[in-house]
Order: structure tokens, then C-alpha cells, then sequence
């Protein structure tokens, strides 16, 4: 079987469902395998985030993510998924997602900064349509410290994670993403913070950064890659699975206590125990 279908084989669609708890607990879990080939996967904006039998990590489809040579792929490569509600001040969200880059995958930039927009959170209040993102970058292949994070309303980077944690290509790897969203960070005296996991092991837990621009922001929707900054290196095509986006607290525990979706479940756990 072609490991690198054109788009035009395979066209896709996945499910995502949707748990609504209350106004501000949710939780999206994504599987894509009681969709067809060829459709656009649910609940993504991009035209080309397509679902294809050809890999997966769990069951028997995933979402293909297609890229054309030079493109920044705006539309088609990635996807917006937005929130069932907006998640404010005080508010918590996690993000896990699967991503498998084949052998010879190139997700090396050539402008901004040099990044690969990964996950991204967006904040915006009722008189402005942007506040900045909160963004998990991948670095450029080789470098020593494979991803960086900034709130672009704070403009201050942080590293996350060691050259141990670069991307494996021609394998399975899941990403975890946390944000508790404030306007003042917890070194600070209030809730602002971040954290990152990969392949459930605690990459950073960042305390001294805001999440929000101010006390009135909020959270409305989430992104996953949506812009090649510079144009992709090459025609190419990668796959992600098992997407889950929650704002209700998950209840597994990483190694450190803290509260993470992790590795071993498909969809999120919707009944966390008693915790501190």
C-alpha cells in the first residue's frame, strides 16, 4: 500500500464527539473510524484534513494531514477546531493528540522565527477578535531544545523539553498540552500556567507566564499546525489520531499528581476522582 496517498485518493471525515457537561466542561474526543474514506474529518475547518484507513493508532482510520511543496497550506493542512464554550478566566483546558511523521517527514520552517505552529490556543475578548495565541512551536530539526512556547500578548519564549524529546520519525507519538488561563501568572500570586507532555512524560511546567491578555479574555477555539510559516519543504503527508479536547478535569495523574488525559486512553476519562 502507498505509504504517501495523493489527496485526491483519499479525501476524508471523522467523528468527534461531543460530551457537553455545563458551560464551561466539555470535552471533545475525537475517532475517526465510523467515518468514510475521503471525508473531511469532523469538526476541523481545513478542507484537506481528510480520513484515511492507511494509518492509525488506534482502530482502523486516522486524519491524514496533506501538505504541497512550498505552500503554507492556510485552509487545508491542520485544522481549527472551535470550543462549545469559551473557557475564561479561571478556566482550564487540555489538549492531546496523536501524530505519526513518516520517515523522511521535513517539518523544518524558514520564517517565523523558524517554527512549525503546532498546538495553538487562541484568546480574543468582546472588543478584539485577537489577544494573541497561546503557542506550542516545533524547532527546526537537529537543534537542541525541540520546542518552544510563547503567549504572543507577552512576547517572552520558553524551552520545552530536551534534544531526548526531539520528534521520532516513523512512529506513533502523543502530545499533551495544559493551560490554566489568567492574566497573571502563578509566580505571580494567581493561576496562570502551562504544561507539556509527551508520550506522557512531563516535559515543562511553566509558572511565570500569562495566559490571557486581561482579566476579561477568553479562550474560543483551538488550532492544530493551520499555517506552515515559510512554506513546506516538500509535497508530504503525516497522519494524526485520538484528538481530545477537554476543559473538565481528566482523572489520571501523571507521574508528578497533576491531572493529564495520558497516553493509554482513547477518550478522556469523564469522571475524575477526588483530588487536591
Amino acid at each position: 500500500m502507498n505509504t504517501f496517498p495523493s489527496v485526491a485518493r483519499i479525501l476524508v471525515g471523522a467523528t468527534i464527539y461531543l460530551i457537553s457537561l455545563s458551560a464551561n466542561s466539555w470535552t471533545i474526543n475525537g475517532s475517526y473510524d465510523s467515518q468514510q474514506v475521503g471525508d473531511r474529518c469532523k469538526n476541523w475547518s481545513s478542507t484537506g484534513s481528510v480520513v484515511t484507513d492507511i494509518k492509525s493508532y488506534s482502530g482502523d482510520k486516522s486524519c491524514l494531514q496533506h501538505i504541497d511543496e512550498g505552500k503554507t497550506g492556510f485552509g487545508q493542512w491542520g485544522g481549527i477546531i472551535n470550543h462549545p464554550s469559551a473557557l475564561k478566566k479561571g478556566d482550564e483546558i487540555w489538549v492531546r493528540i496523536r501524530t505519526f511523521m513518516p520517515s523522511g517527514f521535513n517539518y523544518d520552517s524558514t520564517s517565523g522565527g523558524s517554527r512549525l505552529k503546532f498546538l495553538r490556543v487562541h484568546v480574543r475578548d468582546a472588543s478584539s477578535d485577537n489577544l494573541g495565541y497561546n503557542d506550542w512551536y516545533i524547532n527546526p530539526k537537529g537543534g537542541g531544545t525541540p520546542f518552544r512556547f510563547i503567549y504572543e500578548e507577552e512576547q517572552v519564549w520558553s524551552n520545552v523539553g530536551t534534544s531526548d524529546d526531539a520528534i521520532k520519525l516513523g512512529q506513533w507519538e502523543t502530545y499533551e498540552y495544559y493551560i490554566k488561563f489568567d492574566n497573571v501568572s502563578v509566580d505571580n500570586g494567581r493561576q496562570a500556567r502551562v504544561r507539556f507532555w509527551k508520550n506522557g512524560e512531563l516535559l515543562n511546567d511553566i509558572t511565570d507566564r500569562m495566559t490571557l491578555k486581561n482579566s476579561s479574555a477568553y479562550s474560543d477555539r483551538t488550532h492544530v499546525f493551520t499555517y506552515w510559516n515559510g512554506g513546506s519543504p516538500a509535497t508530504q503527508d503525516m497522519y494524526v489520531d485520538d484528538l481530545v479536547i477537554t476543559s473538565d478535569t481528566p482523572g489520571k495523574r501523571d507521574a508528578n499528581g497533576n491531572p493529564y488525559i495520558g497516553v493509554g486512553s482513547r477518550i478522556a476519562d469523564p469522571n475524575p476522582p477526588s483530588w487536591p
